[in-house]
């Protein structure tokens, strides 16, 4: 490699031979360190990743490297880079330049999209493309561990309607440019409340005791993280991939993990799947963002109207203001609903009590009856 490969590697903190682990505890790491797997029974994989203006070439490039350096050449069919309409120079001529020279043994495409997609849109368009069996969504800014795709291919192969989730630790960039890497618990499920906030919460005690001869073993999951998922092409497909008419993003995580539940599918996260996820400082500003905040409430009211059959009333009141919001044409996302509903017979009712029993009915199980809808009216009882 020359020396300017070189410069860019050491400005951008990109990982080399430091030594890596899998997950948080350390009879965990020894276990799933002496885990084999028959990687030439394994499908292969296309990695998707996209990218905005306002990320930094050394962390799309991080990425590229822990990827490439970590992952099985038998398993990797290709990785597909979207541009999602940034026009920086280092976004376009340089990293071509680097994919052509230093890339140039691993089979990567770089897509452009002349619009400005947004995270769930850019991801499909390179899922349509994509060659492998299985795919992969991961973010721009993530550094996967030794070890990170053999799990989630294995758990993939026992049962080819899954969504298997790596786990996602922490990195951080002080004002120093100095780099610190936390490792998550390998035990969290992730999670989401009536009014569709979501987030990570510790397996109950019985899972956990339930999984001491095994520390590795999957932990069931009602949702999904965003990225670092995995699954086979031709079901995330058959189950309606992603809502095209989503804007921006924000639930799509909630709408799939849904769907792989009600499609007769199950949600696993892996413990011996891990990769670093960096926190951008002033990342979640967006958040205060009112463009977003009503991007998000399109993509919750979507959700809702045809996952939460009669639950959705507990939503809405949580959520009043999204009552008047237009969720636009749901013939074709109810249409799926309707499939699945009469191969595999998975209500919500079902998924609330088969799989995520804590979420709970809103003051108690008077208002709505696990069969079905009662004669009184939750919001009218409170």
């Amino acid at each position: 490699m020359g020396t300017g490969h070189h410069r860019t590697v050491s400005a951008a903190g990109i990982p080399g031979s430091r030594g890596t682990k899998c997950c948080g505890v350390e009879s965990c790491r020894f276990r799933c360190r002496a885990k084999k797997y028959n990687v030439d029974a394994m499908p292969k994989t296309s990695i998707i990743i996209p990218f905005i203006e306002s990320e930094e070439l050394s962390h799309l490039l991080r990425t590229l490297h822990s990827v490439i350096q970590r992952t099985p050449v038998k398993l990797l069919e290709e990785i597909i880079l979207i541009n999602d309409n940034s026009h920086r120079e280092d976004h376009e001529m340089i990293l071509q330049n680097y994919i052509t020279t230093i890339f140039n043994e691993t089979s990567i495409r770089l897509l452009f999209s002349h619009d400005s997609l947004g995270a769930p849109r850019a991801r499909l368009s390179g899922l349509k493309l994509a060659r492998g069996e299985v795919i992969v969504t991961m973010d721009s800014h993530m550094e996967v561990q030794e070890g990170w795709l053999e799990p989630l291919l294995d758990a993939i192969q026992q049962d080819p309607r899954t969504l298997a989730s790596g786990y996602l630790d922490w990195m951080q960039k002080d004002e120093n440019d100095s780099w610190t890497y936390k490792h998550g618990p390998s035990t969290w499920k992730t999670y989401f409340e009536w009014n569709f906030d979501f987030g990570f919460q510790d397996s109950n005690k019985e899972d956990i005791e339930a999984r001491q001869n095994d520390v590795t073993a999957p932990v069931v999951s009602p949702m999904c993280i965003g990225s670092n998922w995995a699954m086979r092409k031709d079901v995330f497909e058959e189950i309606g991939a992603f809502d095209e008419h989503m804007k921006a993003w924000g639930g799509e995580n909630i709408d799939l993990a849904l769907r792989v539940w009600r499609c007769g599918g199950r949600v696993l996260s892996i413990p011996c799947s891990h990769a670093g996820h960096l926190e951008r400082r002033g990342h979640r500003e967006y958040r205060n963002n009112p463009e977003w905040i009503s991007l998000m409430e399109y993509n919750y009211k979507r959700i809702a109207e045809v996952w939460l059959d009669e639950y959705k009333e507990y939503f809405y009141y949580y959520r009043p203001e999204l009552l008047a919001v237009d969720a636009g044409d749901l013939s074709f996302r109810r249409a799926i609903k309707e499939k699945c509903s009469q191969k595999y017979d998975r209500d919500f009712s079902w998924f609330l009590k088969e799989v995520y029993p804590e979420l709970g009915i809103p003051g108690g199980e008077d208002n709505l009856a696990w069969d079905g809808v009662s004669t009184k009216s939750f919001l009218f009882a409170l």
